[in-house]
């Protein structure tokens, strides 16, 4: 292989392959390390965040600060969840059988 082909699959392989580490990264502080800081909530259970993001808040890079997040991580392998907004209600409803 030439370095130039070698060059090119390291660099399609950063830009592909960082935003699904990073993801999961972010994944795995906010539901499945109850140590972490980042902390919400377990899996399929909405949480609410009863304030804005602060520099503290550093599993997202740049999180809007002027906005409460009502984070929910559905994890779908057991059973669906489906999550349903009702007419004349401005917030959705977490539906799980």
């Amino acid at each position: 292989m030439s370095i130039r082909t070698i060059s090119t699959r390291a660099t399609d392989a950063f830009i592909y392959g960082y935003p699904m580490v990073d993801l999961y990264s972010i994944l795995y502080k906010y539901v499945a390390d109850p140590a972490s800081p980042e902390y919400k909530a377990p899996l399929n259970q909405l949480y609410n965040t009863r304030r804005v993001a602060t520099a503290e808040d550093g599993a997202i890079v740049a999180p809007n600060c002027d906005t409460p997040y009502s984070p929910r991580t559905s994890g779908s392998t057991h059973r669906p969840d489906r999550t349903s907004k009702p007419i004349g209600c401005p917030y959705p409803r977490v539906n799980s059988p």
